[in-house]
């Protein structure tokens, strides 16, 4: 019984300690943005032989200036192998025949 107050004292201390520590403040609310050098739409641009279909779509869609902001932006960017594959699946004849959402 003794042992058994003892390990739960132990898990006590140790459980505390561990709640205190990982009780950290990690926002970095006060922070300015950085500026990104390289925006996504500088990379497109610059890699124009395999993201030009990506080029064309974000002329289209009106993202291009969107995308020199400072972001934060994800974008899984397809190549163009990847946006002929997709066309041919989806049966556009190019991109100029992919509807654009207003």
């Amino acid at each position: 019984m003794k042992n058994l107050k003892n390990l739960l004292s132990l898990f006590l201390i140790i459980f505390i300690s561990v709640s205190i520590v990982s009780c950290d403040d990690d926002d970095d609310d006060d922070k300015m943005p950085v500026e990104m050098k390289n925006t996504v739409a500088d990379f497109v641009v610059a890699n124009q032989a395999n993201y030009s279909s990506l080029l064309a779509a974000l002329q289209k869609a009106n993202l291009v200036e969107t995308l020199k902001g400072t972001g934060p932006f994800t974008v899984f960017a397809p190549d163009n192998a990847a946006f002929s594959a997709f066309l041919a699946n989806a049966g556009f004849a190019n991109l100029d025949a992919v509807p654009v959402d207003a």
